[in-house]
């Protein structure tokens, strides 16, 4: 869904540069996009957006309700802007969007923030993923990072929460890779602060910033690190390893999951973007 977002901004560029024929829709196109950007502070980041670098993402239910509202709210929008005079390339934004809001709406009826990540990826490696596009230049640029890295372990909390809910209701990534994913919980876990790989920025402080700021930057960095960061993720691994291996289910496929079969099914047709496809179709289609 990222990637299809980026396609989208990259069209938005184009569409601003020669001014759009459809007010509305140029309007509808910023506010989709600062929306994603102010809700998703990692990806703001990864686009290059500094506005948000202090922050992390709000992961609790009531946030993910919050978004479906504003994405059943700009897919009004869209809908209600007559597209017949404006430009191929609008159009094509248009059709970009209605399809990013359609699936992020059937998806979200299946709650799938209880299973925050998967067998290479995950919540646990999203700010790693974030610091390695922030750009550190500036002491200003440390003291954001050291705010996020602040706010970093509540947001590892929600995402448990959520994991929590998910192993309640049956609905967790199967036990099979689990042993697999692990590793990559526990090299999280360090004993020291400089050993950790959000660390690393402070490594390598430009000297452009003056001695004693940088000692400080780093003095605060590892600090936050020590006594937060890396506390909150030995909780996290101590409950994917003690929690969720022991309850995840036994099965492979999601459609043996509760709800499951609903969610494969629009899982296929979020991924071959075809509204008839079906799990059966496209395995026929193979064979």
């Amino acid at each position: 869904m990222r990637s299809l977002v980026v396609v989208l901004a990259a069209l938005l560029v184009a569409t601003a540069a020669r001014a759009a024929p459809s007010d509305e829709l140029g309007e509808l196109f910023s506010d989709y996009w600062a929306t994603t950007l102010s809700e998703d502070p990692f990806q703001a980041t990864q686009a290059g957006v500094a506005d948000y670098n202090r922050l992390v993402p709000a992961v609790a239910p009531a946030d993910y309700r919050r978004r479906m509202a504003r994405a059943e709210a700009y897919a009004k929008r869209l809908d209600a802007i007559a597209l017949e005079d404006v430009s191929e390339t609008e159009r094509v934004s248009a059709d970009i969007l209605r399809f990013i809001l359609k699936h992020e709406l059937a998806l979200a009826g299946f709650d799938p923030w209880r299973q925050p990540f998967l067998s290479d990826s995950g919540f646990h490696t999203a700010m790693n993923d974030a610091s390695r596009s922030t750009p550190f230049r500036t002491r200003a640029d440390y003291e954001d990072y050291i705010a996020r890295l602040e706010a970093l372990p509540a947001y590892l909390d929600q995402n448990v929460a959520n994991m929590r809910k998910g192993l309640d209701e049956g609905f967790t990534q199967p036990r099979e890779i689990l042993p697999h994913v692990l590793p990559s919980f526990e090299a999280q876990v360090t004993g020291v602060a400089a050993d950790h790989p959000l660390h690393a920025p402070f490594a390598q402080i430009p000297d452009s910033i003056p001695p004693g700021e940088r000692a400080r930057l780093e003095r605060d960095g590892a600090r936050v690190l020590q006594e937060k960061v890396i506390p909150a993720f030995a909780r996290v691994f101590a409950f994917m390893k003690d929690e969720y291996v022991p309850r995840a289910r036994a099965s492979l496929g999601v459609s043996s999951a509760p709800g499951g079969e609903g969610y494969y099914a629009a899982l296929v047709r979020y991924y071959t973007t075809l509204d008839d496809a079906t799990p059966d179709s496209v395995h026929a289609l193979g064979l």
